[in-house]
């Protein structure tokens, strides 16, 4: 039996500062089982940024801001794809 994956997508926005007005908007796309298993996930993406940053350890985040914490992160638009 194969398991079908849904693809959401969406957009997750770092603010790196307080008052950073516009944040670094980045385009995110995830495959899971259902929504229960995307909670999960954009909760283990927003634990890995808001602990490790952009770091050596988790270079496919480590995009611009190498060695900095952010100040939030949170998602907009997550959506199953059609």
């Amino acid at each position: 039996m194969t398991t079908l994956f849904r693809k959401f997508e969406g957009i997750i926005i770092i603010k790196w500062y307080e008052n950073d007005s516009g944040g670094d908007r980045r385009c995110i796309s995830i495959d899971c089982k259902d929504r229960k298993e995307l909670k999960t996930e954009l909760a283990k993406i927003k634990k890995d940024f808001m602990t490790l940053g952009g770091t050596a350890e988790c270079p496919e985040y480590a995009k611009y801001w190498i060695g900095k914490l952010p100040y939030s992160v949170k998602f907009e638009f997550i959506n199953e794809r059609k």
